[in-house]
């Protein structure tokens, strides 16, 4: 049912789809790591130091399938 579940969905690998989503740092992006949008697990990097997992990303550009990210800021 999982299996089932996953091929109906909407896929997300559009390069301009991509850009501008929000996720979570699931491994510390240290420049690498990986990141969770929309329910998927991708390969990540920052362009400058490292991001602490749990911390809120927004997707800038996209190399091949790896997605290249920045910290979200915060509402204040």
């Amino acid at each position: 049912r999982i299996g089932s579940h996953a091929l109906r969905r909407k896929l997300l690998a559009n390069q301009t789809s991509m850009i501008g989503s929000h996720g979570t740092v699931t491994r510390t992006l240290q420049p690498d790591g990986m990141v969770r949008i929309s329910g998927e697990l991708w390969q990540a990097r920052t362009s400058g130091g490292h991001i602490a997992a749990g911390a809120r990303v927004v997707v800038v550009a996209q190399d091949g399938l790896r997605l290249i990210v920045r910290l979200a800021e915060t509402a204040k």
